[in-house]
């Protein structure tokens, strides 16, 4: 759920540059394998024929896909094992093995669950750390729920305003094969659980006019911020000791519905098992200085997901190279 890209005049924002090809993994094998291609529709495929299955079924293909990945995909490795080092320091060849191994045991249990949560029998468990979402449902102001690629992110049912009148706009990235974006699209329209309202980036040239909309008539909108993709609005900040650039969007969008922010990270605690952690809400200054009241709130946005990160380094979902 990446942030939508918001025009600005200030000269100091930066347009986040394109990824060169070989970091997306945008290769000869995804042009060569086509649907069978990790990204591709034979292994969503594959997801949802194991989620329509027995506990068994899904356990065991879990770990299968957990060797998998384990063997065969050599630069995940290695950017996972780049990432972890930097969080949870240097370690010796058989502990960097395991370490990998559970990370993507972890990653894998997540795709299931991902799909999981269309099946008419999904029954989740969820715990809530925080206790900011009483007065904030208590409130008819709309507020803007900004996370970041960890864990089970993608389950905005977990988030108590789906139980409630209002409705939850959720801001995601298209897929990169354009066959599982037409499947995981119609998914998400017809959600068994949880009445969402899916954006998707690129979809809509007016996209942050409609969720400015969306949060001054009370509606919520989640959204993901430690990612700037090329072409959105960036700013620099600081996450786990290096500069990054992340999206502006996000804290520009709450600074002009004027709502408050509410950093929010959803963790895989075990089966069918989450932990939703809101931390506390805060509001974007609206000083005469536009780019200090956006800067301040990039500043603690970083802060806030560079802490979610080093909580589960194995949850979060980063497979570019970070530095």
């Amino acid at each position: 759920m990446p942030s939508p890209s918001t025009t600005t005049p200030d000269a100091t924002l930066t347009r986040a540059v394109e990824i060169p090809a070989s970091a997306r993994g945008d290769t000869w094998a995804r042009r060569l394998l086509g649907r069978f291609h990790i990204t591709g529709t034979f292994w969503l495929e594959a997801l949802m024929w194991v989620t329509r299955g027995s506990r068994l079924r899904v356990t065991s293909m879990v770990w299968l896909w957990s060797f998998v990945f384990f063997f065969l995909l050599w630069r995940p490795r290695r950017i996972v094992t780049r990432h972890l080092d930097h969080i949870l320091g240097r370690a010796g060849f058989v502990e960097r093995q395991r370490r990998i191994f559970r990370f993507f045991k972890e990653h894998a249990w997540c795709l299931v669950e991902r799909f999981e949560q269309f099946q008419p029998g999904f029954q989740p468990k969820v715990d809530r750390e925080g206790d900011q979402w009483p007065d904030l449902l208590a409130s008819d102001k709309g507020f803007l729920i900004v996370t970041a690629h960890i864990g089970m992110w993608e389950i905005g049912q977990l988030m108590p305003v789906t139980t409630g009148t209002r409705r939850l706009h959720v801001v995601r990235e298209r897929e990169e094969h354009e066959g599982t974006q037409k499947v995981v699209a119609e998914l998400l329209a017809r959600h068994p659980h949880a009445p969402l309202v899916t954006h998707f980036l690129d979809d809509d040239m007016a996209l942050g006019a409609s969720l400015l909309g969306a949060l001054r008539s009370g509606d919520v909108v989640c959204l993901a911020a430690d990612r700037a993709k090329a072409g959105m609005v960036s700013m620099p900040a600081t996450c786990l000791g290096h500069p990054v650039q992340m999206p502006a969007g996000p804290v520009a969008l709450a600074r002009a519905a004027d709502v408050l922010v509410v950093p929010t990270f959803v963790y895989r605690v075990g089966r069918r098992h989450y932990r939703v952690v809101a931390k506390t809400p805060f509001k974007v200054a609206r000083t005469a200085d536009r780019e200090a009241d956006l800067r301040a709130a990039i500043d603690r946005l970083a802060g806030e997901i560079d802490a979610a990160i080093r909580r589960d380094p194995f949850q979060w979902k980063r497979w570019e190279p970070l530095w």
